[in-house]
């Protein structure tokens, strides 16, 4: 008995340009949660995507995360990974119509499943800003897959005051362990 919970339904695709353009969208209503947090023009996305998302020598991969293959619900992914310790980022921002319903968690699975399994990474990590809106989900994340987590306070300066920061992590072994591998 594994304590991961379905997600098979969830699938990661090649982003698309239309896709990275609503992303930008979707990630300007949230500057809180960003370490850059400056409005992308449409143009900065287009120039991300050109170099970062279609150039697989950049040390970062993005997915449409899907439902069926058919629904998008946010896009996601590991930047920067660090090939040399295997280890990487996580990166995962949702549509609004996809905020509550669980659908976040199965994207964080997936994802953790692809950065694991086949990208054979040995660690992913992640933070989150107290002042942003996802702090509740990462925080139950955190727990309930028992990730390893610290917070630094003053972290994030946004809106006249300073915010901390939580960091978590997690181990392929404590993974494997989680979904039964081991």
């Amino acid at each position: 008995m594994t304590l991961i919970k379905e997600y098979h339904e969830i699938t990661l695709e090649e982003p698309t340009l239309d896709l990275v353009d609503k992303i930008a969208i979707e990630r300007n209503l949230n500057l809180e949660s960003l370490r850059t947090p400056h409005l992308l023009t449409k143009e900065m996305q287009r120039d991300f995507y050109k170099e970062v998302i279609c150039n697989r020598s950049v040390n970062s991969r993005f997915y449409d995360i899907r439902i069926l293959g058919d629904e998008s619900i946010g896009m996601g992914g590991f930047t920067p990974i660090q090939w040399e310790n295997r280890c990487a980022e996580i990166s995962l921002i949702l549509f609004k119509h996809s905020v509550g319903k669980g659908d976040g968690e199965k994207a964080m699975l997936r994802l953790l499943d692809d950065g694991f399994d086949r990208l054979n990474l040995n660690m992913i990590y992640g933070e989150c800003y107290a002042c942003s809106k996802a702090i509740g989900f990462w925080r139950l994340m955190a727990s309930k897959y028992h990730f390893y987590i610290t917070e630094l306070p003053y972290r994030k300066y946004f809106n006249g005051e300073y915010h901390s920061s939580l960091y978590f992590s997690i181990k392929k072994e404590s993974w494997e362990r989680l979904r039964g591998k081991r």
